[in-house]
């Protein structure tokens, strides 16, 4: 049996990796100029 306590893995850069988990749960959407268009304005 392996021990599972083992570091696999040693962080160096501490800002980098906390900025990594604020970003983690960010989600981006880009929409289109004629995407907005066409939601704003009625189709028919």
């Amino acid at each position: 049996m392996t021990n599972q306590t083992e570091k696999k893995y040693q962080i160096r850069n501490w800002p980098e990796y906390n900025r990594a988990l604020v970003n983690r749960g960010s989600l981006t959407i880009w929409f289109t100029d004629e995407a907005i268009t066409r939601w704003i304005e009625p189709c028919c």
